[in-house]
């Protein structure tokens, strides 16, 4: 039997101000991992004179940009999810640690209810941030790191 009450204070993060802040983020990473570009097997900085495209050009291209690394999201603390939920929309792969039993149970319903395409983006873990193997190796991967207080 789990408390529905918890001595755990709460405060939810607008969900606006995390995408604003997310989007930020994203555009960082994408200007540094996107400087340069493959033309003619070549790599050339942004911004360089016009080159005509051959099909190499776009199969290569097309390769490069399914190779590219899905940005991490971890929200330590994350309360009902709602931080979790709007890097998932945004195309992060994101992961919600939460301590409080009652906010990771309404996390993980909210989660639930969620498109599948957020669902399949996101998941929610129960456990304490400072113990967990779990926290470690996820920070390890993390693009961007939230914590609220």
């Amino acid at each position: 039997f789990m408390h529905l009450r918890s001595p755990l204070p709460y405060m939810a993060t607008p969900e606006h101000k995390v995408e604003r802040a997310l989007r930020f983020v994203s555009h960082r990473l994408n200007a540094t991992t996107n400087s340069t570009a493959l033309v003619n097997g070549e790599k050339v900085s942004q911004g360089t004179a016009y080159q005509a495209t051959t099909p190499k050009t776009v199969t290569q291209s097309t390769a490069t940009r399914q190779l590219r690394r899905q940005h991490r999201f971890v929200d330590l603390g994350s309360g009902d999810g709602t931080a979790v939920f709007t890097a998932a929309s945004l195309d992060y792969q994101s992961t919600g640690f939460e301590l409080n039993p009652t906010l990771w149970l309404i996390s993980s319903l909210r989660r639930l209810t969620q498109p599948s395409t957020i669902r399949r983006q996101c998941k929610i873990v129960m456990g304490d941030m400072f113990q967990s193997p779990v926290v470690r190796s996820e920070l390890k991967k993390a693009d961007c790191v939230m914590i609220f207080g």
